[in-house]
C-alpha cells in the first residue's frame, strides 16, 4: 500500500477498505493512472499546463496520415515526466497491431520500487475518436 498515491490511499481509508500489499499491484495503478494522464487534454488540467496531450480526436480526419513519430514523442514525453515510478521507459510503433483507425505502441518500462523492480509491458492505443487505451500486455 506504500506503492500508492497518497490520495488513493486518502479515498481507500476514507471508504473503509484496508488493502494488503499482496492485493495492491503496482503495474495496474500506473496503467490507471497513465490512461487518466493520457486522456487529458493539454491545458485543461489546473495541476500543470503541459501536463495531457492535444486534442486528438481530430488525428484521423484529413486526407494524411497522422504524424506518428511526433504522436510517440508526445505519448513518451508525457510518461516520463508525469510517471515517476517508471524508469527506463522506451515506447516502439506496433504497425502490425495498428489498423485503420487505430495507432498502436508497446510501452517497456521498469517499475521503481523499494522491494522488487517489475517489468512493465502497455499496450498503448489511440482509436478512431482520439481515446487512448492502455492494457497489459504480460
Amino acid at each position: 500500500m506504500a506503492n500508492e498515491r497518497l490520495l488513493k490511499r486518502l479515498a481507500l481509508w476514507q471508504q473503509g477498505k484496508k488493502t494488503s500489499p499482496d492485493s495492491y499491484d503496482l503495474v495496474d495503478s500506473i496503467i490507471e493512472d497513465l490512461t487518466k494522464l493520457l486522456n487529458s487534454q493539454r491545458g485543461n488540467v489546473l495541476i500543470d499546463d503541459e501536463m495531457g496531450l492535444h486534442d486528438l480526436r481530430s488525428i484521423f480526419n484529413g486526407h494524411g496520415s497522422p504524424d506518428i513519430e511526433d504522436l510517440q514523442q508526445q505519448l513518451l514525453l508525457q510518461i516520463t515526466k508525469f510517471e515517476p515510478r517508471l524508469t527506463a521507459a522506451s515506447l516502439h510503433y506496433e504497425e502490425e497491431q495498428s489498423g485503420f483507425g487505430e495507432l498502436c505502441w508497446r510501452l517497456n518500462a521498469r517499475t521503481k520500487s523499494e522491494n522488487q523492480p517489475q517489468d512493465c509491458v502497455v499496450l498503448v492505443k489511440i482509436d478512431i475518436n482520439g481515446k487512448v487505451l492502455l492494457s497489459s500486455a504480460l
